[in-house]
């Protein structure tokens, strides 16, 4: 492990922490409360990121022989094979789940822009996805 890589997330949280007061102390209004909310979330999600990352370098700073097998779990062919199939069965559920969750803001009436963002996103995933498929199919 790298020696930098601690102080690096305790500095990460710090960080994320004053993000989180900035978003509740400072910036306040109720034509700010879009930006506070925004920061506050963003703060928050980068610190238990941190916190989580820097728990896991703790443990495994202490018991290398889990850290080695940790890094064993990850290079392992067949774990990341699972890892693909695991991905690729979410992508497909994903598809699913976004094609009803556009209808049923169609049905519900809700803005044409908000309905069109999502076209929007679930067309660029879909192109990513031929691109991907016609890249790989050219390479094996």
């Amino acid at each position: 492990m790298k020696k930098w890589k601690i102080p690096l997330l305790g500095l990460g949280m710090i960080l994320a922490c004053g993000v989180c007061m900035l978003g509740v102390f400072v910036v306040t209004g109720e034509a700010q409360k879009t930006l506070s909310g925004l920061l506050i979330g963003v703060g928050a999600g980068v610190f238990g990121a941190c916190f989580a990352n820097l728990v896991t370098a703790l443990v495994q700073a202490k018991n290398p022989q889990y850290a080695k097998r940790v890094e064993i779990e990850k290079t392992d062919e067949r774990n990341q094979r699972i890892n693909t199939l695991a991905k690729a069965k979410a992508y497909d559920a994903m598809v699913t789940l976004f094609g009803l969750l556009m209808i049923s803001f169609v049905l519900m009436g809700e803005s044409m822009r908000a309905v069109l963002f999502m076209v929007g996103a679930y067309l660029l995933v879909t192109a990513i996805h031929i691109f991907y498929v016609s890249r790989f199919s050219k390479m094996l």
